[in-house]
């Protein structure tokens, strides 16, 4: 944090400029950024990162990050580099009115963002969940990524990660969230929505886990009769590529061996 306390509008838009372009090269045009720092001089951020979005033809989600709960107040970053709640809102909502584009045309969307719950207020998490729902916005943030986590939301919230953000108003479809390391099997199967069917058209009880550091999909099919439907279905990639390769197809396949 005290690194990026320093970051000012002429860095950030040169190290916007590069990732894009680097990802470019590699065959990337539709990306997503999660930006939640905002140091006194950079509250411009979205709008330079939609600019540099727009002059490469680059396809881009701006998450609109935030941060209200600095150290002060119990929560993970200092003041240096938080907002206060009304600011936040204030500027997601002018961020939506200038670059947020629907449609299938639309080159560039905007995402609403708090950071995590370490670094976020209840209150915060509320009223953007209401924003992005009369903007027609997706919502993004940092979930059960690490045990002092879960620790911080069951001392400062009385509940678990998942239970918080379901609290929050925030647990639908237009919600997606970054790592998810420590959510047990029954907050995984409350996220995949997994469905598994047999020939008869019968429910069969299956659930997602984690083993070993994978995600995998484990089916009691005693009673079941072949063959079953599994929705979704899940497959690991049996191919590795990288952008330096002919085959490598990037810009020109999405599919992966197996679905």
């Amino acid at each position: 944090y005290p690194v990026w306390a320093k970051l000012h509008p002429e860095a950030f838009r040169l190290a916007t400029r590069l990732a894009l372009t680097e990802l470019m090269l590699s065959g990337v045009t539709c990306t997503s950024d999660h930006h939640y720092v905002f140091p006194a001089g950079l509250e411009d951020a979205m709008d330079i990162q939609a600019e540099e979005a727009r002059a490469l033809g680059m396809r881009m989600t701006l998450n609109r990050g935030s941060m209200n709960l600095s150290q002060k107040d119990g929560g993970l970053p200092p003041d240096s580099v938080v907002q206060d709640h009304d600011t936040i809102l204030k500027d997601c909502e002018r961020a939506i009115k200038a670059h947020h584009e629907t449609g299938d045309e639309s080159l560039i969307e905007v995402a609403l963002a708090p950071c995590s719950p370490f670094s976020v207020t209840r209150e915060l998490m509320r009223d953007t969940a209401t924003l992005a729902k009369q903007c027609g916005c997706r919502l993004h943030t940092h979930l059960a990524e690490t045990h002092d986590e879960d620790r911080f939301c069951v001392e400062a919230f009385g509940q678990r990660p998942l239970d918080y953000l379901e609290d929050c108003g925030w647990l639908h479809d237009k919600t997606w969230l970054a790592h998810g390391i420590h959510f047990d099997d029954s907050e995984i199967a409350r996220l995949g929505g997994l469905a598994t069917f047999d020939a008869l058209g019968g429910v069969v009880p299956s659930r997602f886990t984690l083993a070993g550091g994978r995600l995998e999909i484990r089916i009691d099919d005693s009673d079941a009769v072949y063959p079953l439907h599994v929705d979704p279905l899940l497959s690991s990639p049996s191919w590795v590529v990288e952008s330096n390769q002919a085959s490598a197809s990037f810009g020109i396949s999405v599919s992966t061996a197996g679905d």
